[in-house]
């Protein structure tokens, strides 16, 4: 991504045309309340078109803010994508978690010790199982990341508050159990658990770039992993993806004008 400094001085010179004092001074402002990362793209989009059709840009600061609406957009799209994808694969490992220790309280143990401000190396079970270390670490930090942690009492919760790398890790840690669940007549057959690891980092790691407003790259493949992810909980993605942008909805309501003042 460039700076402000880069950003405003890509504009200033890479347009084929002088910027007048008042064209720096708008775009200048734009680069103060417009998100910097999809910026840096809309203006080598704006670039490149401008150099393919062989003609200076007549309005520059029009066509970068044209091509920052649809990195926005393109943001926007994807926001289906992970919904459907986070939620399809939190449920599911909440749901197989409490089957595999009957019941909810398997993981109190570490939740107590957290609220108590206790360490919990110490805790060498969960629901009655031998657990590794690094598991009840696991558990330990993603409750850390709460102020409350005591009043959560369902494994449902307890993956909520995770993160999806702290997710990722419980698949893991139980993948023998998770595994005898999945599809296996599906294009990804029954997955070892570094092919599916691969996959699901892939959809976090974007996942977490557009939900921090950060330019999502490979698209395609992103939206290809989530996919056959998702297939393996009988989960048809584009059927979901098309249900719900189908949705007809009101629009939202915007009381202000749109003033000149206003970029």
């Amino acid at each position: 991504m460039m700076t402000t400094d880069e950003q405003l001085n890509f504009y200033r010179f890479r347009f084929g045309r002088t910027m007048t004092a008042t064209d720096l001074a708008a775009f200048s402002r734009d680069l103060e309340t417009c998100n910097l990362d999809v910026m840096s793209g809309a203006l080598k989009q704006a670039e490149a078109a401008a150099l393919a059709a062989k003609k200076p840009t007549r309005d520059a600061r029009g066509a970068v803010m044209a091509q920052y609406e649809r990195g926005v957009a393109q943001l926007a799209q994807l926001f289906p994508v992970f919904f459907v994808f986070e939620s399809a694969w939190r449920t599911f490992a909440a749901a197989t978690l409490r089957g595999i220790y009957q019941g909810d309280n398997w993981w109190h143990g570490v939740r107590d010790a957290v609220a108590q401000g206790a360490e919990v190396t110490g805790i060498s079970h969960l629901g009655g199982r031998p657990a590794a270390g690094e598991m009840v670490r696991t558990i330990g930090h993603a409750l850390k990341n709460v102020s409350s942690c005591s009043d959560l009492s369902t494994t449902y919760e307890l993956v909520e508050i995770c993160s999806l790398y702290h997710l990722s890790k419980l698949l893991e840690y139980h993948w023998a159990e998770f595994i005898q669940r999945l599809n296996a007549e599906t294009a990804l057959g029954a997955p070892t658990w570094g092919a599916f690891e691969g996959l699901f980092r892939r959809v976090r790691h974007a996942r977490n770039n557009a939900y921090h407003h950060r330019v999502v790259s490979g698209r395609a493949e992103v939206v290809a992993a989530a996919e056959q992810l998702l297939d393996l909980l009988d989960v048809h993605l584009g059927g979901r993806q098309a249900r719900i942008t189908g949705q007809v909805l009101a629009p939202l309501q915007f009381t202000l004008p749109e003033l000149v003042r206003h970029c």
